[in-house]
């Protein structure tokens, strides 16, 4: 019993110990981008001065003007850098949605295929469409099943090993 007990205590001892490291996590997290954002704060006013200066004398001093930050360029350098240990969700950037037009690249496959007289593998079919296309999209792989999907009665599949082979059905 007694060392059930003992047991017990040294879990919930650390469970607490686990909560005040993540309540002081969260408190560090807090304080920098406090810090942060009141140094963003200097950092402008200092620019700020600095160009007054400049300006009262009529020209600018040892910076050229185009190394000059303007006051939107440093708010959004520094409010992009504190959100970015804020605000998780904005780290994963979003891609670009790209069109792909899949009929035009159907005749493209259904060309190559039908020209060749040997079972194409599938990474070689993605390599002679994006050199007769140009770039297909991010996910080229995915490109290519969907137009496979569309040519599915006139092309036949075959798996060797990991490797996956398309041909032409030929009419005989």
């Amino acid at each position: 019993m007694g060392k059930a007990n003992n047991q017990f205590n040294q879990r919930v001892a650390l469970q607490m110990l686990l909560e005040t490291l993540l309540k002081q996590r969260l408190e560090l997290r807090a304080e920098y981008a406090d810090r942060e954002k009141a140094l963003s704060s200097e950092i402008k006013e200092v620019i700020l001065r600095v160009k007054e200066l400049d300006e009262n004398e009529g020209k600018i001093g040892n910076l050229p003007a185009e190394e000059i930050p303007s006051n939107s360029e440093v708010a959004a350098t520094t409010e992009a850098e504190s959100d970015q240990y804020t605000n998780k969700e904005q780290r994963h950037g979003k891609r670009e949605y790209t069109h792909v037009n899949y009929h035009e690249l159907k005749k493209h496959v259904e060309t190559i295929l039908k020209t060749s007289n040997q079972p194409i593998q599938l990474s070689d079919l993605i390599a002679r469409v994006e050199q007769i296309h140009g770039t297909l999209s991010s996910t080229p792989y995915i490109t290519i099943k969907k137009v496979l999907k569309l040519l599915s009665g006139e092309i036949t599949e075959q798996k060797q090993g990991r490797s996956l082979y398309i041909s032409w059905k030929h009419d005989g």
